[in-house]
């Protein structure tokens, strides 16, 4: 669970917009060249942390003969 203003602080919770980097990082660094990032989304308040965070992804073919996914 992610996100909360000044009030909620002491709750420990994740940013979801760095939480979601991590996971595209590492799915971008997994699928290699064939996989590019389109598009992230998050954040829409300026005084609290993310609690919402999507992205989405488009893997190509590669050499296992795959074809067009997104992910988000």
């Amino acid at each position: 669970m992610g996100g909360h203003s000044g009030i909620n602080i002491h709750e420990d919770r994740g940013n979801a917009v760095q939480l979601m980097a991590r996971a595209v990082r590492a799915m971008l660094s997994s699928l290699g060249p064939h996989a590019k990032l389109v598009e992230v989304k998050g954040g829409d308040k300026r005084n609290a942390i993310a609690r919402e965070a999507s992205a989405i992804i488009l893997v190509g073919l590669g050499a296992s003969g795959q074809g067009m996914a997104s992910h988000g």
